[in-house]
């Protein structure tokens, strides 16, 4: 695969085996702003890691960020919608019921928080990139900072997807 400067067809290495539409919506029930194209997304790419290790998405990419915010998000890749609900892991990657269901476990905070938010995708350090289902705002779980959510990553997941940059800016 050749690499261009944004993934907008992105096509994810070691995904795990297809999937269907029936069973995306039996995963996932919830409806949420833009689950048209996070089903289009997950029949083409079951979970995977991006081709690149130097992958990053950028929040000034739609919204104003200060000098003292996170801008550059690295993305390592994204979990995978199961065959069955007893399935947890295909190769390296974790499915979106079991990060969902492990993250809850944690506090009722977070408890709170999963009811309202599916797990996609992660860096490398294990944190969590969420779709909140009232909005399709995507969220951002950082668990060295108290697992306190960086707001307004992207609006959408779509948009989230489309401006993962497969380089590192260097501002």
């Amino acid at each position: 695969m050749t690499l261009q400067n944004s993934f907008t067809n992105i096509r994810l290495e070691q995904s795990a085996p297809e999937t269907s539409e029936s069973l995306i919506k039996l995963i996932i029930t919830e409806d949420f702003p833009g689950k048209d194209y996070f089903i289009n997304f997950y029949l083409k790419n079951n979970g995977g890691y991006l081709p690149s290790p130097t992958s990053h998405y950028y929040r000034d990419s739609f919204y104003n960020i200060s000098l003292n915010e996170r801008n550059a998000m690295h993305v390592e890749g994204f979990y995978f919608i199961p065959q069955h609900p007893e399935e947890y892991k295909c190769r390296m990657l974790l499915s979106i019921p079991r990060v969902r269901w492990h993250y809850s476990n944690h506090s009722e905070q977070a408890r709170v928080f999963s009811a309202t938010h599916i797990p996609f995708a992660f860096d490398a350090s294990g944190n969590v990139y969420w779709i909140n289902t009232k909005n399709g705002v995507i969220q951002f779980i950082n668990h060295e900072k108290e697992n306190e959510p960086v707001d307004n990553i992207a609006p959408s997941f779509r948009d989230f997807c489309e401006n993962i940059k497969s380089t590192r800016r260097l501002k």
